[in-house]
């Protein structure tokens, strides 16, 4: 991930090497790799054209509410009981609005 922010001349204040991060973007991405790698690097291309020099936590929780479409509250990158969020419910949700292939039920 910080080789990702590196590459498109952004720094991301150390916040890949927070571990509650990694648990919180692991979370959010129903516990599937490839949603995590896509929202890294869709948060570090919307700090891109944000003109922001720094991925923060916020680049996340909007790519997630741009994703999922969801309420604040039910973002696990705004919320501190973000473990309690069903985001297996909430992705397999998003991507049947989208006509997209369950990747997460088969």
């Amino acid at each position: 991930m910080r080789i990702l922010a590196s590459v498109a001349g952004l720094s991301d204040n150390g916040l890949f090497e927070v571990d509650k991060f990694f648990m919180i973007l692991i979370h959010a991405s129903a516990d599937c790799f490839g949603p995590a790698i896509e929202f890294v690097i869709q948060a570090v291309s919307e700090a891109k054209a944000n003109g922001d020099t720094v991925v923060y936590p916020d680049h996340f929780a909007d790519v997630f509410e741009d994703r999922i479409d969801c309420a604040e509250d039910q973002n696990p990158f705004l919320v501190t009981e973000w473990h309690l969020i069903d985001t297996k419910k909430m992705m397999t949700r998003a991507r049947k609005e989208q006509g997209a292939p369950n990747r997460l039920t088969g």
